[in-house]
């Protein structure tokens, strides 16, 4: 199942039905703005054959409760079947500008994208196993969150393939499935040993691989 059953109307974030032709394949876009507003021209124009945005909270100037809603329904404005979201609050270990040692202000973070419905929220599967607990609990505590809201599992990392072994992929692979409602996601090098790894313990799932060039 891919962000597709959102935007064909299977969810109560898209209130028409489209139609889609977009075979197996899923594109979203990563928003790297400090702010949307002032970009609306540019954003009508790239929503074109997109089926998700991905909010980088962790870039916006702004990060307060009331500005992250403002951008979410700026983003819903855009169209009348709006795009489904993907909420990523990116830390700087995995390649984003939330500091690390910062885990209160990230699960502050995390509560208001649950709060504002968002249909997917990213997980980085480095986090403590404290921050992981309580993201787990925020969401099995409250309905409406279990309902709307899947995660991603997520793996980030500037090293290649060559830097992991085996047993270090299939780790990083295992990690990402049990935090994702759906699919793993993970963006070093090519790893198509991270395919390889969860066949190997027969775990079946869609995985979001990227490869990414260096970021400014």
């Amino acid at each position: 199942q891919h962000m597709l059953s959102i935007v064909a109307g299977r969810s109560h974030q898209s209130r028409l039905p489209i139609s889609l032709e977009a075979g197996d394949f899923s594109h979203f876009l990563s928003l790297t703005y400090k702010d949307l507003k002032p970009h609306r021209a540019d954003l009508n124009t790239l929503r074109r054959g997109l089926d998700a945005w991905e909010l980088r909270v962790d870039l916006l100037d702004d990060q307060s409760p009331w500005n992250i809603h403002r951008q979410i329904a700026y983003l819903r404005s855009l169209s009348k079947a709006p795009l489904p979201i993907v909420y990523t609050i990116r830390s700087v270990s995995q390649l984003g500008r939330h500091p690390d040692d910062q885990p209160e202000q990230l699960l502050s973070l995390v509560k208001e994208g649950l709060r504002a419905g968002v249909e997917w929220l990213d997980i980085e599967c480095s986090l403590s196993p404290h921050v992981l607990a309580t993201i787990k609990a925020m969401i099995s505590e409250q309905e409406s969150y279990r309902k709307q809201t899947r995660l991603i599992g997520s793996f980030h990392t500037r090293d290649t393939v060559g830097s992991f072994d085996d047993a270090q992929l299939r780790q990083i692979f295992q990690q990402c499935y049990q935090l994702s409602s759906l699919s793993p996601s993970a963006a070093p090098s090519p790893m198509s040993c991270e395919t390889e790894a969860g066949a190997e313990d027969g775990i079946k799932a869609d995985i979001v691989k990227v490869v990414l060039g260096a970021s400014s």
